[in-house]
Formats: C-alpha cells, structure tokens, sequence
C-alpha cells in the first residue's frame, strides 16, 4: 500500500511526456500540461486515493479491478496501472479527454487497461466484476448522483467509491470562488481557453432556447428559464410540461448549482456533508469524508505557503482544506 517509490517514479516519467503529442487541441492538452507541471502534488493525491481503494477492499492491488471514472487524461489511471493494480478501466464522456488518456497509456506501453466512453451505466453487462470506483474533481459534476450510486451498486453490492472534490462545503473561501463560478456559467456564460474549459454561452440562455423551441406557444419562458436551473435535457422538457398542466414552476437547484443544460455537467456542485451522508445511506453506503492537503510541493519559498497550510489542517480538519476525499464502501 506505500506507493512513495512508485509516486516519484510515475511522476519522473510524466515529466518526460510532451502533452502536445499525447492530448489534442484545447481543453484536454492544457489540463495535461497544468497536471504535467504539478506532478508531484497531483501524483500525491493519486497516491491517497488508491490508498483509500485499497483500505476499503481489503484486497491487493494486483487483486482489484479500478474504474478511473471522468477519467480526464486519464492521469489517475494510468498511475494505478503503475501501481499494479489488477484491471484498470477508463471512462469518460468526452472523446477528447478519452482519446487522450489512451494515447497516454499507449506510450506508456500500459497493459491490462481498457477504455469506455459514456456514464456508469455502460459498465453495466461487462464481463469484468468491478471493485473500485475513483475519480478526481468528477463528482460534483455528476448530473444525477442518486442514479450514480444505484448503478454502481448494481454493479457490485461491495463496491468502494472513492472521490476526491475542491466543492468542500466546509471551506467558505472556496464555496465562495465557486458561487462566482456558476454565477458566470449561469448568467454569463465561459469564453474557454486554458483552464477555464470549453466555451458555453449562459446557461440561462440555453434554457430560454430549449423551451421556446419546444413550447412556442408558453408565454411565461423567462420564469421557466430561471426556474428550471439545475435541469438539463429531457427533464427540462418535463418540467415545462407538468407546468402547463399544474401552473406550478419547477424548484430551481439548491442555492447557486446550476448545470449545462446540454450535458448536464454540473459546476462545481456544492454538497453539505449531511447531504452526501443521507445520499449514500439511500443506497446502502457507509460514507468517510477526510480532509485533503495543500500543495507544499513546491521547490523553495513557494512550496512554503501549502507546508504551513497543511500543518494548520491537523487542527482544523476539512474546514480550510483544499479538497476533501469521499470514500463510500458496504455498510
């Protein structure tokens, strides 16, 4: 279970890797080179999330078989691959992240690995019993998370989720950068580039077209707009129908949560504790949430400020941390 060798070797190898050549235009190649050029912190979270697998199976990691779940670049992955973890299976929705993960693991010469576009519910008939599912910065972007956990359960009564999340309900400097976040993906819209992801216009916006393309002759489309925030797809559809039947509108997502309302990808959804404990009790999980840590990882004075930070957090546990992990395993 102590990766400290294999973390400083995957990461001395993902400094050889030019993310022009692994990950297309965008997106996907700046976020590989962001992760690229913080390795050992990223590495360092990797490392604690498959601890965390591990602990919870009670298995070897040549024993268990790891869903890399919003796989991204597929950077989690392929380290427990390294690691030697049995099967490694990488998922995501988008094809420019998918494909970069599996050019990634191509020249890495990864073995044992396979690749599945799409949500959970995909896994659903593969040949493969399934015992872990972790992710980084994924969950609170899930559209649905109440069938999320149905699936996986499906899949494996005894399946152990891990997750690691910034959305930390307990750190009011970071709930506050992010309530600023989805007031600009609600009411302004992203313009992309870098870091920011891909561009979008307002989600508002979206809304405002999909219900007066789908409901020409709804007069009140600027209050089902706004009342349908946190809906995406067919549920906006269905929210505007019960409207015409009740004249009742739709409750929008909880405080600021709002969702792209084409993909239903959420930012940066915000969870309070309770409501991720009484999430996961719905589905027979028992939930740890611990705390996260700091980049101290830096070389000189600008490893500093996260080495002082991360001393702070053994006092003040998940409030002030970075991120949290959540861990859900069988009750």
């Amino acid at each position: 279970m102590n990766h400290d060798r294999t973390a400083g070797e995957f990461c001395h190898r993902l400094r050889n890797i030019n993310a022009g050549e692994v990950a297309g235009e965008g997106y996907a190649r700046s976020y590989l080179d962001h992760l690229i050029k913080n390795c050992e912190y990223y590495t360092a979270i990797y490392k604690s999330v498959l601890n965390e697998v591990e602990a919870a199976t009670g298995k070897e990691a040549k024993e268990i078989t790891i869903v890399d779940y919003g796989c991204g670049n597929g950077l989690l992955g392929l380290f427990a691959w390294y690691c030697g973890f049995g099967q490694v299976i990488f998922q995501d929705v988008d094809d420019d992240f998918l494909d970069s993960a599996e050019r990634l693991c191509k020249s890495c010469k990864a073995d044992r690995v396979s690749f599945v576009k799409g949500e959970i519910g995909g896994l659903v008939g593969k040949p493969l019993r399934i015992d872990a599912v972790a992710g980084t910065d994924v969950i609170e972007h899930i559209y649905n998370l109440d069938d999320f956990l149905s699936k996986v359960k499906f899949l494996n009564p005894s399946m152990v989720t891990v997750f690691t999340t910034a959305a930390n309900p307990s750190n009011p400097f970071l709930v506050k950068k992010i309530r600023e976040l989805q007031y600009k993906d609600e009411y302004l819209g992203n313009e992309g580039g870098n870091l920011s992801g891909k561009p979008h216009p307002p989600f508002i916006e979206t809304r405002r077209a999909i219900i007066a393309e789908k409901f020409p002759d709804v007069k009140e489309v600027d209050e089902l707009a706004a009342a349908t925030r946190g809906l995406a797809g067919a549920d906006i559809v269905k929210a505007v129908d019960e409207f015409i039947l009740t004249k009742r509108l739709p409750a929008p997502a909880q405080d600021a949560n709002t969702c792209d309302p084409l993909t239903g990808s959420f930012t940066e959804r915000i969870l309070s504790i309770s409501q991720y404990n009484e999430l996961y009790a719905r589905h027979g999980f028992k939930l740890e949430i611990k705390r996260g840590f700091y980049n101290g990882r830096k070389k000189g004075l600008k490893g500093l400020p996260g080495k002082v930070l991360n001393k702070l957090l053994f006092f003040l546990g998940k409030t002030f941390s970075p991120f949290i992990i959540i861990k859900g395993f069988q009750k």
